[in-house]
């Protein structure tokens, strides 16, 4: 074990810090670009599992048909 870093000790000691904190930052960023936010249409659906939609006046199906 050293009792000193020299300086060039210290430029590679920041440099593998600063690689890894880079690699954590990269690993985060595409965990939470790769989350898919879905939103659900408001409206209930009748026994069949299905609605009527408003805005096309079809008559569709959430779960699959029955």
């Amino acid at each position: 074990m050293l009792l000193w870093y020299t300086k060039t000790d210290l430029f590679y000691i920041e440099g593998v810090v600063m690689k890894r904190f880079f690699i954590l930052v990269c690993m985060v960023f595409v965990a939470f670009s790769s989350v898919v936010i879905c939103f659900a249409h408001p409206g209930g659906t009748d026994g069949n599992g299905g609605h009527y939609d408003r805005n096309t006046g079809e008559y569709h199906y959430h779960h699959g048909y029955p």
